[in-house]
């Protein structure tokens, strides 16, 4: 890991390290990962120096776009992996810190999202008791996924249209 950013919806993290070797001493680095939709890291080691409250070694995470939002957690082998974890909005900040003591093999996580806005559908009228015309509108649909629209003269009988 390295200072930086990213907007990919995918992709795969390490430490400094990389799989190859322990990470390095005496390292502070930020990333954030802000695709726009919501994030879900999922960390597949993690190996960090231990301390009772991870003042060596350890990787903050917040659930935003910078170290001012929400901290969702400190971790290193005290505390465990952080395993999966999923952003409230969309994107996630990573702080991770080294000291100059013990280095360990450290982490790496791969990441994804659900960036696809499906916009808001409404209906008018928004009831109607007997045969008509219902108009059909999606604002905000950003085009990132299929929209099928169905009618129905029976309730019963759907036929995409």
């Amino acid at each position: 890991m390295q200072n930086g950013s990213t907007t990919n919806c995918t992709g795969i993290l390490y430490d400094d390290g990389g799989t190859a070797s322990n990470y390095a001493a005496s390292r502070d680095y930020t990333y954030v990962i802000n695709p726009g939709g919501t994030v879900t890291i999922t960390f597949n080691s993690f190996d960090v120096e231990t301390h009772a409250s991870c003042g060596f070694d350890y990787l903050r995470i917040y659930d935003g776009p910078n170290t001012s939002s929400t901290l969702l957690g400190t971790w290193c082998n005290s505390t465990g992996s952080p395993g999966t974890i999923i952003s409230s909005g969309g994107a996630l900040t990573l702080v991770w810190h080294s000291d100059s003591g013990t280095e360990e093999s450290g982490w790496d996580a791969d990441w994804s999202c659900c960036g696809v806005n499906a916009g808001t559908p409404t209906v008018s009228p928004s009831s109607m008791c007997a045969a008509g015309n219902v108009n059909l509108s999606l604002t905000g649909y950003d085009g990132g996924a299929s929209i099928v629209w169905q009618s129905s003269p029976d309730a019963i009988t759907w036929t995409n249209i």
